[in-house]
């Protein structure tokens, strides 16, 4: 028999089992308690008798407020309450007077209490993805009947509009904040507040609206992490001033096409991200960058290798995939320190020779044009990982066989028909892709890789099972197409 109780009915009982409210009875005596993503929406007024508590995390709830008591938790170091539904704080949050950790991101807060001020102690303030939306019938469109889906809180994506989050306007008086996170908050530019805390070390301003660079930055004086990607930046003013104890600047995913001059003022940075711009070259006074360990310039319009590179000799770390190189320059060979070169989807037709007098550790180069490689390929010995997918390779050479510390090697989607006995040198290797090639066999050499542990064959031009792979008996992830495969013989391992 049917029981049809009505959709009005079903909330009612849908809503009642998932209204939640914590009882702090058994936890007076903790100092941390955990208790995220567990549907909770509401606190009991007993927390205030959990005076030993230091760390409280509510994550992913759905908490729409919190307790006037949550101020008489005298011994709270960390509140930690992202991802609810939080649409204000009680103004007795200012009472957590040792507080140094306060996470509220991800709710729908607008406005923060004046009382923060009251947090002396606190150090990092997370305020990220709290742009309040206000949901508006778009009047071009049919209203969408009632069900139960929208009964209980769905929002269908309509247009909609956005709340920016306002700051207290003394929050210059938590002397203690050295980080701050605005990201995701639709913000088009930086809360004049901001300026003011000249303690801060590290700004998160990332996914946001802002099109003019802020003006004040220098007077984050002790400023070391400005992180600004996903904006909608379109230059840097030759007369800005930065923060010049940067350590840490990213300006990924906006729209610049040119850096200042001021870039080289940066003495101290250690990494710097410019990945998806619009830049073609960079300016001489990269060349000062000497303590950069990590450029990431990918996902740019390069079709020349910035020489100025080549003075940055503690790079580490250089990202220029997706560009339009075809050749390095010979400066690149002072960059000693490299030991991680990504190039990516650019337009090399052959190994760039630069990259064989230094000692990288990983070299990516999928997504090129290359067809050969040299046969003194083997200068490249202390590669740990070596991608050259997606090519035109028809050939290893014999050389493969002195890369002694190579665990990760990437050669699918090629023309390769064969590979060189010398693979079997490699003993090292634990992941090896070989798939999309015409491979017909593998030399008996293959035999000695036993520490294989992932191996992918699939698109080849196997006429049967390749025998040899039973005795790779350490392999946990084994990719292969023969139409026999139902019937093939398993590793060593799995018998």
């Amino acid at each position: 028999m049917r029981v049809d109780i009505g959709v009005s009915k079903l909330v009612v009982l849908v809503q009642t089992i998932c209204c939640y409210q914590y009882d702090f009875k058994d936890d007076q005596n903790r100092t941390t308690l955990n208790i995220s993503r567990r549907g909770i929406t509401s606190l009991h007024v007993n927390i205030e008798n959990c005076s030993n508590l230091e760390e409280l995390i509510l994550d992913g709830n759905m908490l729409e407020t919190l307790p006037e008591v949550i101020g008489k938790l005298p011994s709270l170091k960390k509140l930690s309450v992202s991802n609810n539904k939080l649409k204000s704080l009680p103004s007795t949050v200012g009472r957590l007077r040792i507080l140094e950790e306060l996470d509220l991101s991800g709710n729908k807060l607008a406005l923060i209490p004046e009382t923060v001020e009251g947090l002396i102690r606190l150090e990092k303030l997370n305020l990220s993805k709290n742009c309040r939306y206000v949901v508006v019938q778009d009047p071009s469109k049919p209203r969408k009947p009632d069900s139960f889906i929208d009964e209980i809180g769905y929002r269908y994506p309509e247009t909609y509009e956005c709340k920016v989050i306002s700051l207290p306007w003394r929050i210059s008086r938590l002397g203690s904040l050295k980080e701050l996170n605005l990201s995701m908050n639709n913000l088009t530019s930086l809360p004049e507040e901001v300026y003011d805390c000249t303690r801060l070390e590290k700004l998160y301003l990332g996914e946001n609206k802002i099109k003019i660079w802020p003006s004040k930055l220098h007077k984050l004086v002790d400023l070391k992490e400005l992180h600004l990607k996903s904006n909608q930046l379109k230059e840097i003013p030759a007369t800005a001033r930065l923060p010049g104890n940067l350590t840490v600047l990213n300006l990924s995913h906006n729209e610049l096409r040119e850096l200042p001059s001021l870039i080289g003022s940066l003495l101290y940075l250690e990494e710097l991200n410019l990945r998806s711009n619009q830049f073609r070259e960079l300016p001489n006074a990269l060349e000062a960058l000497t303590s950069l360990k990590d450029l990431n310039l990918s996902h740019n319009r390069f079709a020349l290798f910035p020489r100025e590179i080549g003075s940055l000799v503690k790079l580490e770390r250089l990202n220029f995939g997706y560009n339009r190189l075809e050749f390095l320059p010979i400066e690149v060979e002072n960059l000693e320190n490299l030991k991680v070169l990504i190039l990516s989807r650019n337009k090399f037709m052959s190994l760039p020779q630069p990259l064989l007098h230094i000692n990288l550790e990983t070299l990516i180069l999928r997504n090129n044009r290359i067809s050969v490689l040299p046969d003194f390929l083997g200068n490249l010995a202390t590669l740990k990982e070596l991608d050259l997918s997606d090519n035109a390779l028809i050939n290893i050479p014999r050389d493969i066989g002195r890369f002694i510390n190579l665990k990760y090697l990437h050669l699918s989607n090629n023309e390769l028909e064969f590979l060189p006995e010398e693979i079997g040198q490699c003993l090292l290797l634990t992941h090896l892709d070989l798939s999309g090639n015409y491979l017909h066999s593998l030399p008996a050499s293959f035999a000695n890789l036993t520490n294989l542990r992932t191996l992918y064959l699939d698109g080849n031009s196997f006429t049967s099972f390749p025998e040899i792979t039973r005795r790779l008996y350490r392999l946990e992830n084994f990719n292969y197409d023969f139409d026999d495969r139902e019937v093939a013989p398993s590793p060593v391992s799995q018998q």
